[in-house]
């Protein structure tokens, strides 16, 4: 995505004299990947947007409270990817991260790569700072979760992450494939190096109810927003014949985004 540099500043409360003297609500630092409100005496509703803070694969954004009284809502909003810096960013414009936080409060998420303008407004008068990282993404919160959905083809899909060690992480993948009288039971276990949050996997497995049959599957794992995304390149069901032979069921005909499902946390 280009970068841009957005640098239009909504301002409702900046600078306002009030009776205990000056009150300041304003980000005193903007680096890209760092951001730092400052608050002194910021009044209720007080409010300001402004970019840009850049995130690149594989980065998650951290939100850090040090204030010494108040709260203050903190949302990431995602830029136009048409956004000038001579036009006003929407105001409403729906935030992918948002965050209410009083002192020593934190909060973090992941987002596709791009340019992500700031929002924030006090919710109480508040003094002190908050910061917003852009950092390397943390993986852990995934791990020991079940993640479940469906295939391309409508079938029950489970992943469960169980544990990584270095880069690599473990998995069991089960699928339950429904035939015209049957449920054929797909289950084994896994691994992958995880990169930039992406696992590539290489599945294979024998349904557990009739051997014959067996899957073969070649994609990747995508971890992001807390959800698991599976895309499936290439492979097929094959069911093996007695007389010699096999059949292919569900072979890869997927293009574009019919290749990959998104499984959610249980």
């Amino acid at each position: 995505m280009k970068n841009k540099s957005i640098v239009i500043i909504f301002l409702l409360a900046l600078l306002m004299l009030a009776g205990c003297g000056k009150s300041e609500f304003a980000v005193t630092e903007n680096t890209g990947k760092k951001m730092t409100i400052t608050a002194q005496n910021a009044g209720k509703n007080a409010f300001f947007m402004l970019g840009s803070l850049e995130v690149a694969e594989g980065e998650q954004v951290d939100i850090t409270s040090d204030l010494t009284k108040g709260s203050i809502r903190v949302e990431i909003v995602r830029a136009p990817d048409d956004q000038s810096v001579s036009e006003t960013p929407a105001i409403g414009s729906e935030a992918v991260i948002t965050a209410e936080l009083k002192n020593g409060e934190a909060a973090s998420g992941t987002v596709d790569a791009g340019s992500y303008l700031l929002r924030a407004t006090c919710l109480e008068k508040a003094t002190g700072t908050i910061q917003i990282e852009v950092k390397p993404a943390s993986y852990s919160d995934y791990l020991d979760k079940q993640y479940t959905g469906k295939d391309p083809w409508g079938n029950s899909l489970s992943i469960t992450l169980k544990s990584m060690e270095g880069n690599e992480v473990s998995f069991t993948y089960e699928a339950l494939i429904a035939g015209d009288a049957s449920v054929r039971t797909f289950l084994t276990e896994s691994s992958g190096e995880l990169k930039d949050g992406v696992i590539p996997f290489h599945i294979t497995a024998a349904a557990k109810e009739y051997a014959a049959m067996h899957c073969d599957y070649s994609g990747s794992l995508t971890l992001k927003a807390g959800a698991l995304f599976v895309t499936y390149d290439a492979g097929s069901v094959i069911e093996d014949s007695p007389e010699g032979g096999s059949a292919g069921y569900q072979a890869i005909g997927l293009e574009g985004d019919n290749k990959t499902v998104e499984l959610n946390a249980e």
